[in-house]
């Protein structure tokens, strides 16, 4: 199975969508990036900030990994979770763990 690996080199990125205060922070692995967190405040969530900042993610990386794992406080269910990222490309690998390949 594929896998990806973190290493104590790994530093944390973090993007921020200004309009919507939408964050994705993300480490730079050498298989690519393994997103850590996408949030969006209760009151700007559905105006497309998370969207916007992976697909500027998309835009730099040829693979992303990420484990879907709804929080408590999170307006998306499980199901819905899975749901957004597989409408944005990424597959499920296993469980949890998703994955996006850019075609090249």
């Amino acid at each position: 199975a594929e896998r990806f690996a973190l290493d104590n080199k790994s530093k944390r990125i973090t993007l921020t969508d200004t309009a919507t205060h939408s964050t994705l922070s993300y480490v730079d692995t050498p298989t690519g990036a393994f997103v850590l967190s996408v949030d969006t405040p209760e009151e700007y969530r559905g105006q497309g900030g998370a969207s916007r900042l992976m697909d500027t993610l998309k835009q730099k990386f040829n693979t992303i990994w990420l484990d879907a794992d709804s929080s408590d406080d999170g307006e998306l269910s499980q199901q819905q979770l899975i749901a957004w990222y597989t409408k944005r490309g990424f597959v499920s690998i296993d469980g949890n763990k998703m994955k996006f390949s850019k075609a090249i």
